[in-house]
């Protein structure tokens, strides 16, 4: 069967054999980001043809994935140390075009999610429009406040009635004597002078 192999560029190379192709991915002439077809209308990406043995990926650094590419392609990787020593080698287990549908399932479904979130969160926002009047009140903030301690008052200066004269001021004090003993205070202790 003939095949033809379509760069990036967009430039058409063929018709070749499978053995030749496969000689030019061993060679790194032909990489992933490469098309093949039968017909020269209907591409698959060149990875995708089992005779091309493209089956390695190699993880520089994570996240960081290259490839595929075949057993040759990584020997020279390897040998030309090409590669940080941290380098992670896997073999595809699926086809690519799986792998992209898989990836592709993996988007809708993400869509599928971001739509819900955002569903979710318009209708917070409405609830919370809806009772932005409401006071909720958390039940730790139910417990009483304790007031700061008060400062203690700048005490005024007692209030002092004007003295008067002897015989007044004699008086008063009788008067308060008297108002504290019916209240029982003891002044056994006063003695008169």
């Amino acid at each position: 069967m003939a095949w033809y192999v379509k760069a990036p560029d967009g430039a058409v190379f063929g018709p070749a054999s499978a053995e030749q192709l496969k000689s030019w991915a061993d060679d790194s002439r032909i990489t992933p980001e490469h098309f093949v077809s039968d017909d020269n209308r209907n591409w698959m990406p060149a990875a995708n043809l089992p005779e091309l043995e493209m089956v390695y990926l190699v993880e520089v650094s994570p996240g960081e994935v290259y490839g595929p590419y075949t057993d040759k392609v990584l020997e020279s990787l390897v040998g030309g140390g090409d590669l940080p020593p941290t380098a992670r080698f896997y073999v595809v287990s699926q086809k690519l075009d799986e792998a992209y549908e898989a990836v592709e399932k993996l988007r809708a479904d993400n869509e599928q999610l971001k739509a819900r979130l955002a569903n979710a969160r318009g209708q917070v926002e409405s609830i919370r429009k809806e009772y932005s009047d409401v006071i909720v009140i958390d039940p730790e903030v139910l417990e009483p406040e304790v007031p700061p301690p008060a400062k203690p008052a700048k005490s005024a200066p007692p209030k002092v009635a004007p003295l008067g004269n002897q015989a007044t001021l004699e008086a008063r004090l009788r008067n308060e004597l008297l108002r504290a003993r019916q209240k029982g205070m003891d002044f056994s202790f006063l003695k008169k002078r």
